[in-house]
């Protein structure tokens, strides 16, 4: 898995070409990701290249409803962890 991962965050980083990269993984879209399209019933929601004001608005927006505001707050401390590493 680690050699995948290394081999698709250099193949993204490449020009002209693209991969879609379909995951729940808030972690590996961090790492893979240089934008993050938001789909909701076939519908583009958000579509940024800004991946943690993406990540953010996925959290509150579309696992929201299905979240207590505890993990909720978690989720978001990760990805602004996450953020202050790099």
């Amino acid at each position: 898995k680690a050699k995948c991962y290394d081999h698709l965050k250099g193949y993204v980083k490449q020009s002209n070409k693209g991969v879609l990269f379909v995951s729940n993984n808030m972690k590996k879209v961090l790492e893979v990701a240089t934008r993050v399209v938001v789909i909701d019933n076939g519908v583009i929601i958000f579509n940024s290249e800004n991946i943690y004001e993406a990540l953010t608005f996925y959290i509150n927006n579309c696992l929201g409803p299905n979240l207590d505001e505890r993990t909720r707050k978690i989720k978001l401390e990760k990805i602004r962890a996450y953020e202050m590493q790099i």
